[in-house]
Parts: structure tokens; C-alpha cells; sequence
């Protein structure tokens, strides 16, 4: 019998959730999460090349207001650019990441 090869989706540890109504900070500059999970983060947007480690603050937006107070902050390393989109991989899941993940996941 044939097996077929996993799809990248099956191998992932983490389960992606949607990013709606969240925000990533890099270098200054705020980016749309497009998903989320214990793992990394997939944002709209580019602003390096894969292998670059980049520190990230992300936090939740209630209408236009960000809510600074639930911040997280992580280091991280970009593992994809697909044309404007960006996989960016947590180097170490920190207590206050993954607090907003699992709050995220309430929603």
C-alpha cells in the first residue's frame, strides 16, 4: 500500500488559531495577526528575510483601542515570507504569551 506524505498542516504541534483582533509590533511598526498559536504567529505584512530573529510585542484591539495592559512580549525567529505574509516562530513561550493565547482562544 501507498502511504502519502503528511501535509504541512497535520505536522504542526500547536493548533493556528484565527488572529482576528489582534496586533504585532516589530521594529516599531504594527502588522495585523493573521493567526495565532503557542508556536508563533502569521502576520500580514514583510519586514526581513527568514532566519532574521526579531523581538515582538503583540496585544488584543477592542475596536480601535489596543489593549496595551494584556501585552505580550516574545523573541522569535522569522521561518517564512510568502509574499506579504509572515511566519515568525516564538523562540520560548513566555507566562504573559501564553495567558493572551489562552484568552484568545475564549474568544
Amino acid at each position: 500500500m501507498v502511504q502519502l506524505a503528511a501535509s504541512r498542516d497535520e505536522r504542526r504541534k500547536h493548533p493556528r488559531l484565527p488572529g482576528r483582533d489582534l496586533v504585532a509590533e516589530i521594529r516599531g511598526k504594527q502588522y495585523p495577526v493573521l493567526d495565532i498559536s503557542f508556536g508563533g504567529i502569521k502576520i500580514s505584512g514583510t519586514f526581513t528575510v527568514p532566519g532574521g530573529l526579531v523581538e515582538i510585542a503583540i496585544w488584543p484591539v477592542e475596536g480601535d483601542r489596543p489593549v496595551v495592559e494584556e501585552k505580550a512580549e516574545a523573541r522569535a525567529r522569522v521561518e517564512r515570507v510568502d509574499g506579504e505574509l509572515t511566519a515568525v516562530r516564538f523562540n520560548i513561550l513566555t507566562d504573559a504569551l501564553t495567558k493572551l493565547i489562552t484568552r484568545h482562544m475564549g474568544d
